[in-house]
C-alpha cells in the first residue's frame, strides 16, 4: 500500500513537472525576441505565449490527439480543430472558424466578415503547407501557402489560383455602397510573400480582361458637374471663393494639360485607368506601410468627384472601379478636361481656371512652359507647396525642371521666374 502510494505520488510529482515543463516552454519570459501570440485561457485569463513552441505542440501527434474536436473562442469567432485522418492526411490538422471576422484598419474600419474560414495545416519539421479558404455569400476565395516558421516568425509564401474580381470584392459589399452597386468582370491571379509578426508583405498580380459597369459615370460625359471646391481655413482671403469657372480643353492651353500628364500620369494615354506597371512595382516591395501612392488621373479625378480623400485600401479600390468605368464612358479626352477643373490646387484653390487667376493673374492657355510645370508640379502636395513655395516666393526649380525637360522643346524661350501675382 505504502508502495502504490508512492507510485502514485512520483507519478503525480512527474506529470505536475511536466505541466510546469511545458508552461515554462511555452512562456519562457526570458526569450525577449520571440514570436508570441495572446491566448485566453479559462480562471487565467489571457496569456501571451511563444508562437513557435506552441505550433509545435498543437501538430505534434500527441498534440492532435489533445485538440480533436476542440472548440476555442478567439477574437475572431469560435475555431474548432480537427485532426485529419486518412493515407493523404495524415498529419494535417484543420481549423475552422464559423462567422468569422477580422479587422484590417488599412482596409476598412468596419470588421470583414465571412460566413466560415477554413485552414489546412500540414507540418514536416519546421515546415507548413497548406490552404486558407473563405466563404461569403456563397462565393469562396482559396489561398495556397508554404511557410517556414522559427521562434522569431514565420516566413511564408502564398498564391491565389485564378479568381473571379467580383468574388474576391464580395466581403467588402457591406462596407461600401460603390463596391455593391458595381457590375464587376475579370480575373485575379497573385503570388507574394508575408513575414509575421512584421507584417512585411509582397504581391505579384495578373489581371486579365477587368472591366467595371453600373456605377453611373456615363452621366458625367457632356454636362459640366456640380463641383464645390472646399474652402480650407489656412487660404489667406478674407473674400468669398469666386463662382467655380469650367473650362472646355481649347481653352486649357498647350503647356498646362502636357505638363499635368508628365508630372502625374506618364502613361495617361496608354492605361485602362490604372498603372499596371507602377501597381505592381508598390505591391512587389516588402514594406510593412505600403504607400496608398501610384494613383493615375483617372483615380484622382475619382477620388474629387465620388470617394474623398479616406485613406483606406477600401477607398483606393473604388477608386479603381470609377477609374476603369470612366475609361470606357468618358474616354481620355473628358477624363482629362475633368480633372483640370476640379483638381486642387492649394487651399480653396480648385481648378485650372482658379489656379492660374490665382498664382499668376493668368487664364490657362496664357501659362508660360515653366508656370506650368510649377502647377503640375505641386499637385503632389499642393498645399504644403502654397505655404513653402508660393507665399515664400521659393519655387522648387528642380521639380520644374524635372517637368519641362520632357515637355516640347519648340518654344525655346523659358522664364527662369515664374512672376507670382501677389492678388491677395
Amino acid at each position: 500500500m505504502i508502495t502504490f502510494r508512492r507510485v502514485f505520488f512520483l507519478a503525480l510529482l512527474g506529470l505536475f513537472g511536466c505541466v510546469i515543463g511545458v508552461i515554462a516552454w511555452l512562456c519562457n519570459p526570458f526569450d525577449k525576441t520571440a514570436w508570441r501570440v495572446p491566448l485566453h485561457l479559462p480562471v487565467v485569463g489571457v496569456v501571451h505565449l511563444r508562437a513557435w513552441p506552441l505550433m509545435q505542440l498543437g501538430t505534434s501527434s500527441t498534440g492532435r490527439k489533445l485538440l480533436n474536436h476542440t472548440q476555442w473562442r478567439s477574437k475572431h469567432g469560435l475555431v474548432t480543430i480537427e485532426n485529419q485522418t486518412g493515407p493523404e492526411k495524415t498529419g494535417q490538422v484543420q481549423l475552422r472558424c464559423e462567422a468569422c471576422q477580422f479587422t484590417i484598419k488599412e482596409l476598412s474600419s468596419k470588421a470583414i466578415a465571412f460566413d466560415a474560414v477554413n485552414l489546412t495545416i500540414d507540418q514536416v519539421n519546421d515546415h507548413f503547407t497548406g490552404t486558407l479558404e473563405m466563404t461569403s455569400d456563397q462565393t469562396s476565395i482559396q489561398v495556397l501557402y508554404s511557410a517556414h516558421a522559427q521562434m522569431q516568425g514565420i516566413d511564408l509564401e502564398w498564391s491565389l489560383p485564378t479568381t473571379a474580381i467580383a468574388d474576391l470584392l464580395t466581403p467588402l459589399k457591406t462596407h461600401s455602397v460603390t463596391i455593391q452597386t458595381a457590375r464587376v468582370t475579370g480575373h485575379l491571379s497573385a503570388n507574394g510573400t508575408l513575414h509575421w509578426p512584421s507584417k512585411r508583405w509582397s504581391a505579384k498580380p495578373v489581371i486579365q480582361h477587368f472591366d467595371v459597369t453600373g456605377l453611373g459615370t456615363e452621366k458625367i460625359r457632356t454636362a459640366n458637374i456640380q463641383f464645390t471646391c472646399p474652402q480650407p481655413n489656412e487660404r489667406a482671403s478674407n473674400n468669398e471663393a469666386p463662382p467655380h469657372i469650367w473650362l472646355d480643353k481649347k481653352r486649357m492651353g498647350r503647356w498646362l494639360p502636357m505638363a499635368v500628364i508628365i508630372a502625374e500620369d506618364a502613361q495617361f494615354m496608354h492605361h485602362h485607368g490604372y498603372d499596371f506597371e507602377t501597381l505592381s512595382y508598390l505591391l512587389a516591395q516588402e514594406n510593412p506601410n505600403k504607400q496608398l501612392g501610384g494613383s493615375t488621373i483617372s483615380q484622382q479625378l475619382a477620388k474629387y468627384l465620388f470617394t474623398g480623400g479616406e485613406r483606406q485600401w477600401k477607398r483606393k479600390i473604388e477608386e479603381l472601379l470609377y477609374a476603369v468605368e470612366m475609361e470606357s464612358t468618358l474616354g481620355k479626352q473628358r477624363i482629362l478636361n475633368l480633372y483640370l477643373n476640379t483638381v486642387d490646387w492649394g487651399p480653396g484653390i480648385c481648378g485650372a481656371a482658379d489656379a492660374a487667376q490665382y498664382y499668376f493673374a493668368l487664364p490657362p492657355q496664357k501659362l508660360s512652359r515653366t508656370q506650368a510645370a510649377w502647377l503640375a508640379g505641386i499637385i503632389r502636395n499642393p498645399h504644403r507647396a502654397w505655404q513653402e513655395q508660393y507665399l515664400a516666393n521659393n519655387p522648387d526649380m528642380k521639380r520644374i525642371a524635372s517637368i519641362t525637360r520632357f515637355m516640347s522643346t519648340k518654344s525655346k524661350q523659358a522664364p527662369t521666374k515664374l512672376a507670382f501675382t501677389y492678388a491677395h
